[in-house]
């Protein structure tokens, strides 16, 4: 009986082991298998990179437009009519709405209500960013939609404007006025009249301003000289009678 529940628990304890695992008869084709798959997924997830980057260019290049200079000169003087008509440049909903339905006629096709407001906000942009720049067609037109009532220039200026006629000048009537109002000019006159016998009163005549102005800066000048040298007189008279004084001092 012993040796029955012994046997018993003999294959019990045989059943619960767990099979050990075969090794694969070919390990490097198991591993080809592997490389396989990985590189067939990685396949997979480019294709699917490569779509959503094409689906991306196709969609900024569908929102984009050349525009040739012709072009944006064009939409310009569009710009400038609308201002005329309603007092001011489009706001960016009147872009893609009003001005856009009444001039989409004359644009490219390619060009959507988008890629116009992308356009009209580049350009004025570009013309606060750079308000002084080279006189050319682009900017005076920029400057009719965008620009101050001061810096607005003629779109059609003439190349060739008559000068402005430049007045003749009126020659000055001379200003009367009295000799005494010249003091080196007045003290010169009365000595001079002195010395001649003439009437001292005649030095307080009237006289032209302009000729007793230009004389006394003259007389002025001579006065001046005048006391330079009488300087330089007393200053040699003083070293003569130091002299004099040394001498008989001697003696």
């Amino acid at each position: 009986m012993a040796s029955s529940s012994s046997s018993k628990r003999s294959k019990t304890h045989h059943n619960n082991k767990k099979p050990k695992p075969t090794p694969s008869p070919n390990p490097s084709r198991e591993q080809e298998t592997t490389t396989t798959a990985s590189t067939r997924k990685s396949e997979r997830k480019r294709k699917v990179l490569f779509t959503v980057a094409a689906a991306a260019a196709a969609s900024s290049a569908s929102s984009q437009h050349h525009w040739t200079e012709e072009e944006s000169l064009s939409l310009l003087r569009h710009l400038v009519a609308f201002k005329s008509d309603n007092g001011a440049a489009p706001t960016p909903t009147q872009a893609v709405g009003p001005f856009f339905d009444s001039i989409k006629h004359s644009l490219p096709a390619d060009v959507t209500p988008k890629i116009l407001l992308n356009k009209v906000n580049l350009l004025r942009r570009r013309y606060k960013k750079y308000p002084s720049s080279p006189d050319t067609p682009l900017h005076r037109l920029s400057a009719q939609v965008w620009g101050t009532p001061t810096d607005t220039t003629n779109p059609n200026p003439n190349p060739n404007p008559s000068p402005t006629p430049t007045p003749t000048p009126t020659p000055a009537t001379p200003i009367p006025t009295r000799l005494s109002s010249f003091p080196y000019l007045f003290h010169a006159a009365k000595g001079c009249l002195a010395d001649i016998g003439f009437p001292v009163e005649a030095a307080g005549a009237e006289v032209d301003a302009a000729r007793a102005a230009e004389l006394e800066g003259r007389w002025k000048e001579f006065a001046m000289e005048e006391m330079r040298l009488r300087m330089e007189r007393l200053d040699l008279e003083r070293q003569l009678c130091s002299l004099v004084l040394d001498t008989a001092a001697k003696g």
